[in-house]
């Protein structure tokens, strides 16, 4: 199997005792300083941060301004703080926000018990507002091993094409159409459902997209600095080469999935076939942190040929489908339609599009 590493795990030192809520805030904000893909500026993390405290105590109301924080109980302000006068040293905001919490469990009967755990809130719940993308992990399951039999479904149809279809993406993913490839090695041709696949790694797309193709630049990455792009081209040793494929999408096809339309779209591999895809052009890294938990960080975005990002657009299909239905008997019209209309970002599991690509793999015969 080709090996192609993307996930970034960085360890750090092990402790004998937890170093508490300040080294686990510390590591957070060294990892936005120096990893994310935007500049981040910590009063814009913190109204998503504290806002999960606000909800675990109703009479608590943490407002940051533009150079302070105000606390407020019971609808009066307790106390005004200054931030500290360093904007990008990671420490002096740990200190900071373990200080703030010290103050509200103070006057706070509710969160005086909650001890450590308010960190863990505080993370779980403000990463994801603060970027949709981004999470925190108390435990990290990477392994996805209860996806494993959902996750991936493939066979030969009675006219002979191999219809693969991926619910999801993961560590076992590559490996089934390795084995799907070893039972039926010369389909008339292919069919890969995409639609509804919310992604995985970017890895794993990688290393499924690399198995149909033979070379070329598959995508390309750029962290928070140009000189940060990664290329990440096929690698030879494709499968099923000079069978024709097709790929179904539909507006919920996201991530990873994307990537793998978006390789083989590219290179020419695939026509692809359905729905606007969803549109999520990031790249989460995974992260250890001290307390054994784990943090998705969105640290690039990445691109197809020509600079192309499908960021909040998404993908366009080759061919459409999801404007027509069965009464569209033409489907040489279908087929030739390509990009005669805006076609919608829906999601609609449709044996017509199964049709249509049928319909496409026996032309190209």
């Amino acid at each position: 199997m080709k090996k192609i590493v993307l996930i970034i795990i960085c360890c750090f030192l092990s402790w004998d005792v937890a170093a508490g809520d300040k080294e686990l805030f510390r590591q957070v904000y060294d990892l936005l300083l120096n990893e994310y893909i935007e500049d981040v500026e910590f009063p814009t993390f913190f109204d998503p941060l504290f806002s999960s405290i606000e909800r675990e105590d109703k009479d608590i109301d943490i407002v940051a301004g533009a150079s302070t924080v105000t606390i407020y109980y019971k609808g009066k302000i307790h106390k005004v703080y200054a931030y500290p006068t360093e904007p990008k040293n990671a420490k002096k905001w740990a200190e900071f926000t373990d200080f703030l919490l010290t103050e509200v469990k103070k006057i706070s009967p509710v969160l005086a018990h909650k001890d450590f755990e308010l960190a863990e809130v505080m993370l779980y719940d403000g990463t994801r507002r603060f970027d949709k993308n981004m999470k925190y992990f108390p435990i990290l399951d990477v392994g996805q091993k209860q996806e494993k039999i959902q996750a991936y479904n493939a066979g030969l149809q009675e006219n002979g094409i191999l219809y693969i279809r991926l619910g999801t993406i993961n560590d076992y993913t590559t490996g089934e159409i390795i084995k799907t490839f070893k039972q039926f090695p010369s389909p008339k041709g292919i069919i890969l459902d995409l639609r509804e696949n919310k992604g995985g790694y970017l890895k794993q797309a990688l290393d499924i997209a690399d198995v149909f193709l033979s070379k070329g630049l598959m995508i390309y990455t750029i962290g928070k600095n140009q000189g940060k792009r990664k290329n990440y081209v096929a690698e030879d040793g494709e499968l099923y080469k000079g069978i024709p494929m097709v790929v179904l999408v539909d507006g919920q096809t996201a991530s990873a999935a994307e990537v793998i339309a978006l390789s083989l779209q590219k290179n020419k591999r695939a026509t692809i076939v359905g729905a606007q895809t969803y549109g999520k052009g990031t790249v989460q890294n995974i992260y250890k942190l001290e307390n054994e938990a784990h943090l998705a960080l969105t640290t690039e975005k990445f691109f197809g040929f020509g600079e192309f990002s499908v960021e909040n657009i998404g993908m366009r299909p080759d061919v459409c489908s999801v404007v027509f239905n069965q009464e569209d008997d033409d489907m040489d019209k279908i087929v030739a339609s390509g990009t005669e209309f805006e076609c919608p970002q829906i999601s609609r599991h449709s044996d017509f599009d199964l049709d249509v690509a049928e319909y496409i793999l026996k032309k190209t015969n």
